[in-house]
């Protein structure tokens, strides 16, 4: 999570900072991060992935992590060993089903 600069305008609905060039530097530096990290987790033998925070964003995850307000939370990063017991099993992400197929936004080069 970061603590966004006050915004200089009004924010809109469901905006949750200001997107100045500084906050995006913050968000992209903390995507690196976190990709390193579950790099390094998975050549160690950990499944893992990076969710946005759903329900971790409402004002119950705010108060169960004691997130000062205003900070808003950037990602969530989740570990598994490899091998799990097979009453966990695995799921889709919710949106899974409205993905469209990687050739209609992708390209890759040779």
């Amino acid at each position: 999570s970061f603590l966004p600069n006050p915004p200089e305008t009004e924010l809109g609905h469901k905006q949750d900072f200001e997107p100045t060039f500084d906050n995006m530097e913050i968000i992209a530096a903390a995507g690196a991060f976190c990709q390193s990290v579950l790099l390094a987790a998975e050549s160690d033998g950990y499944r893992s992935y990076w969710s946005s925070g759903g329900d971790l964003r409402k004002p119950w995850g705010a108060k169960y992590f004691n997130r000062p307000a205003g900070e808003v939370i950037i990602g969530a990063l989740f570990f598994f060993p490899a091998e799990t017991p097979e009453k966990v099993g695995e799921g889709a992400g919710s949106l899974a089903d409205k993905r469209s197929d990687i050739d209609t936004w992708s390209t890759w080069f040779d």
